[in-house]
């Protein structure tokens, strides 16, 4: 999927991006609580933060559209009032929600319409559901049960409220300087944000962090320190190295889909706004950026739905953005996209550039790039690989409770529409499992000595894991009586994974087992090999198997963020009286232009 056309960021802005917001104002207020989008009941228990977010966006829309005429622009400001009186009444304010609740309120007040739109009553009631005290421990101000990444979030409540004249007391500082606390603590000099107390979750999030309160620091008037420019300018590297022509993003981890995609424009936006990037960095940004956000009109917003599309027509999405969200994702995705988009247009003449071809930097990029995100207790990293005309993710971390076991947390090469994982599923694919008479094992965590090589015909990846994981608790237990070596080369249009357990103590008796999800058709199996005759993944071959077979993916399984599988090629073998247990596989994609 390369997208064409010569639009600026200000052009799929107003033309693309605003209106699709419009598209859900009058629903929302005429159905208001009975409204039902998509089969879904837009206001229910489990749409997480969606009254703060139609506040947020509702408000930005109102305030950026062009109406046809001053009457017009006056029934939709009268609208909105009546809309926010609806909404102070709901009661699923939380974290998220709140924080967008605010940020929309503050724009009001910012443009004087606040007391004019939102009546006594009404504010009353927001200011009552509207604070970070059930977000945190009262006694020490630390998160209850929330990832570290919440910090942030409880910084922009409490930043809002004292910018709003809720709140005299200076709490916002309070968790900024307990969210740094906690990245020096347990990332140090590397600084990027472990998910979990030392557990070692570095993901997207990690990699966002230090942009979403650069953002809000910079829109609610404070200088952003140092640390967190560096910080971002770390984050900046990352996306920057994973640059491509389809708009993908971050292709690892929980909660990716088109937030994989906006977590790399909201980086890119705010480290131009705040000058981390030099001049063909900016330019590299701006041209990426651009094509993030035409992927959002040509494969996220589904325009037979009428809304952006993370669960139907083959495509699927962990259980915290369920469907039951659906009115609420589709007003945060374009204000992200908006957010950018203003840090683009207030620091530079970017946003008025159209897109054009990659510039030679693009050209320039490395072929193989590892960032350290921790070294406490074994390397925490990620290596990106640029092979083909693919970008390739390899996470080698810790995905923490109770993610360790996930496949979107394994050490393998993920690229969209090559090597996609299914979300929140714990079928390990494309490593394989050692299974026992007393668990299955698999190599999740304590990676060492992870090097990285590169040649002009390939690259390659190894590592070694001193202690195997045992997968069937909701912890991960390690296992010292195994340990495992892998390797992975990345060849022009080919992937080759290698791996090989050992047995520290005596022969091993097992079943190794391994699953290659492909979503091409219409397979052929000639030995070790299976051909496909339709789609991107030609042919995958095993070795080290006695059984391999090929299985059609039942139509409710094998859902992806960009599409389902077809098929999944299945290799196992007996493993009698073994100290070391080798295998591998292979995957020939067919490139694109």
């Amino acid at each position: 999927m390369i997208i064409t056309g010569n639009k600026t960021i200000d052009d799929i802005i107003k033309q693309e991006i605003l209106p699709k917001i419009g598209l859900f104002f009058n629903p929302v207020y005429e159905k208001k609580g009975e409204l039902i989008f998509d089969g879904v009941k837009a206001f229910n228990p489990k749409s997480q933060f969606v009254e703060g977010k139609l506040i947020n966006a509702f408000s930005y829309y109102l305030l950026n559209t062009d109406f046809p005429n001053e009457q017009i622009k006056i029934e939709n400001f009268q609208k909105f009032s009546q809309i926010l009186d609806f909404l102070a009444t709901q009661d699923n304010y939380a974290t998220w929600g709140i924080l967008n609740a605010l940020i929309g309120l503050e724009r009001l007040q910012k443009a004087d319409l606040l007391t004019e739109l939102v009546s006594p009553e009404t504010l009353a009631l927001l200011k009552a559901r509207l604070h970070w005290r059930d977000l945190v421990d009262l006694s020490d101000l630390s998160l209850i049960d929330r990832p570290t990444n919440y910090y942030g979030v409880a910084f922009g409540i409490a930043r809002y409220q004292e910018l709003l004249g809720w709140s005299d007391e200076e709490y916002s500082q309070i968790f900024l300087d307990k969210l740094m606390k906690h990245i020096r603590s347990y990332s140090g000099e590397f600084m990027f944000m472990d998910e979990t107390i030392g557990e070692g979750r570095f993901d997207r999030y990690s990699i966002l962090i230090p942009a979403e309160i650069s953002a809000l620091i910079v829109e609610t008037g404070l200088e952003v320190p140092a640390d967190i420019k560096e910080m971002l300018k770390r984050s900046a590297g990352i996306c920057l190295a994973i640059a491509n022509e389809e708009g993908d993003g971050i292709s690892y981890g929980r909660s990716i889909g088109p937030y994989g995609d906006t977590a790399v424009l909201e980086v890119l936006s705010i480290a131009v706004a705040l000058e981390v990037l030099t001049s063909a960095e900016k330019e590299l940004a701006l041209q990426y950026s651009l094509r993030i956000m035409e992927k959002y009109d040509s494969f996220w917003f589904d325009h037979e739905m009428q809304s952006i599309n993370m669960w139907e027509h083959g495509r699927g999405t962990d259980g915290y953005r369920n469907k039951n969200r659906i009115l609420g994702e589709n007003m945060s995705v374009p204000m992200q996209m908006i957010n950018s988009y203003n840090h683009f247009k207030h620091a530079t003449t970017l946003a008025e550039r159209e897109k054009q071809p990659f510039a030679s930097e693009f050209a320039q990029i490395s072929p193989i790039q590892k960032n350290i995100y921790s070294q406490q207790e074994g390397e925490k990293s990620v290596v990106i690989v640029r092979s083909s005309n693919q970008v390739f993710m390899l996470p080698f971390i810790n995905g923490g409770t109770p993610y360790y076991n996930t496949a979107p947390y394994m050490s393998i090469p993920m690229a969209n529409r090559v090597i996609e994982v299914a979300p929140d599923s714990k079928q390990p694919v494309f490593l394989a499992a050692l299974k026992t008479k007393e668990d299955t094992y698999l190599p999740l965590s304590k990676f060492a000595e992870v090097t990285v090589e590169s040649t002009e015909k390939q690259q390659e990846v190894s590592y070694q894991v001193a202690a195997v994981s045992a997968t069937e608790s909701d912890e991960p237990v390690f296992n010292a009586a195994i340990s495992f070596k892998g390797k992975y080369l990345f060849k022009q249009g080919e992937v080759r994974g290698e791996g090989c357990y050992e047995s520290q103590e005596g022969a091993l008796t097992a079943e190794l087992t391994l699953a290659i999800p492909v979503f091409s058709s219409q397979p052929t199996v000639r030995g070790n090999r299976v051909q496909f005759a339709d789609g991107l993944i030609r042919q995958v071959m095993l070795e080290g198997f006695d059984n391999i077979e090929v299985v059609a993916v039942p139509i409710s399984e094998g859902k992806t963020a960009h599409g389902q599988h077809q098929f999944v090629v299945h290799g196992s073998r007996r493993v009698k009286n073994e100290v070391l247990c080798k295998y591998s596989w292979a995957l020939f994609y067919q490139e694109t232009n």
